[in-house]
């Protein structure tokens, strides 16, 4: 008989969009100390395979496969979980001596469920799919969108035709931008969706623009607070509230703007390290315990140099991530508890040989 068993955890929400937990073990479980039964319907514990970055990759996302939950069916007792919603939400794997409390368990794997589904020759089994929290990464890191409902010449929404259009992201300092326009009009452009550092220098065609008042957004939006000709107004934005721009001249040619971008709780976001952990708290959405800060100072230590990183266009997470990882030779991903993890290329350290072999 085994000594230690699996048990796992399932968040999910009902038909009524209530939320609940499934549990389910190796053997049935019912210690006092547990918060309900344990049904004994595990066939096979998740498994994954994870590596570090693919062939001739220097940094970017760790890959992993998918991993699998099997349930035990046979008497269709289960048949009803296929009414739940488990795509997207947590999952917990515990591993806990027979017979002992439930707070004794330790946390052998955490992540996300990807679906659950019917299987086995006669839909005897029931898998839950499974997968690390980077899937969480997998969704548009912009998911504020423009609505296209500016009217006579005024908003900051842009036309019909940018309605679904995602506002620009901006990190660190960035050179010759082509910023959003927001109000052709009223020649309104867009530099962040949040509060940025500044600097700003305008360009038509290479030829600056006099910096002129800072304004508010709703000062900027209004039409008879027009900049002087050749001169342009900004907003810096807030928390949560878009920069701008807006120009008293219409440019001749292309018009390039330089500023420091993305500033969070004063702080202005620049290093890859700053950039990571911004879209992972800000923009994902996880909890700063979820992020292994002792790995971001130390990629800040190694790779403090400033980027710019301009978003205008729909990009997943995971796809900005690996821009900023790459850029300072790390890789990022998850460990089984569900931690975020980054582990930069360092120079080796010289060491001595262990063995040598030489062909004598």
């Amino acid at each position: 008989m085994k000594s230690y068993y699996y048990l796992y955890e399932q968040d999910a929400l009902d038909v009524a969009d209530q939320p609940l937990t499934l549990r389910f073990g190796e053997v049935g479980y019912n210690h006092p100390s547990a918060a309900g039964y344990y049904d004994g319907r595990i066939s096979q514990a998740a498994l994954f395979q994870r590596s570090i970055g693919a062939d001739g990759d220097v940094g970017g996302a760790s890959e992993l496969s998918y991993g699998v939950l099997v349930l035990l069916n046979g008497d269709g007792a289960l048949d009803g979980l296929l009414d739940l919603a488990v795509d997207g939400r947590p999952f917990r794997l515990l591993l806990v001596e027979d017979g002992a409390a439930l707070d004794t368990a330790r946390l052998a794997l955490c992540g996300v469920a990807a679906q659950m589904v019917p299987a086995g020759a006669d839909f005897d089994e029931i898998h839950i799919y499974l997968r690390d929290p980077a899937a969480l990464f997998d969704t548009s890191v912009q998911t504020r969108l423009l609505g296209g409902t500016n009217s006579g010449g005024a908003g900051l929404e842009g036309d019909a035709g940018q309605e679904g259009a995602p506002h620009p992201i901006a990190y660190g300092t960035l050179f010759n931008v082509e910023p959003v326009c927001v109000n052709a009009e009223l020649d309104i452009y867009e530099l962040n969706d949040t509060a940025i550092g500044g600097d700003i220098v305008a360009k038509d065609g290479g030829s600056p623009y006099t910096l002129g008042v800072a304004r508010t957004a709703a000062e900027i939006a209004v039409a008879a607070t027009l900049p002087a000709a050749g001169h342009v107004d900004y907003c810096l934005g807030a928390e949560g509230q878009p920069a701008y721009i807006r120009l008293g001249s219409r440019p001749l040619k292309t018009l390039t703007v330089d500023f420091k971008g993305t500033v969070r709780n004063g702080v202005f976001v620049e290093s890859a390290a700053d950039i990571l952990r911004d879209i992972a708290l800000h923009r994902v959405g996880l909890a700063a315990d979820s992020i292994e800060a002792a790995d971001l100072d130390a990629l800040d230590a190694l790779a403090p140099a400033g980027l710019g990183l301009w978003i205008d266009s729909d990009r997943t997470a995971a796809d900005v991530l690996d821009d900023a990882a790459v850029s300072a030779g790390a890789w990022w991903g998850f460990d089984r508890l569900a931690r975020l993890r980054v582990w930069p290329m360092a120079v080796p350290v010289e060491a001595t040989a262990m063995l040598s072999i030489r062909d004598t």
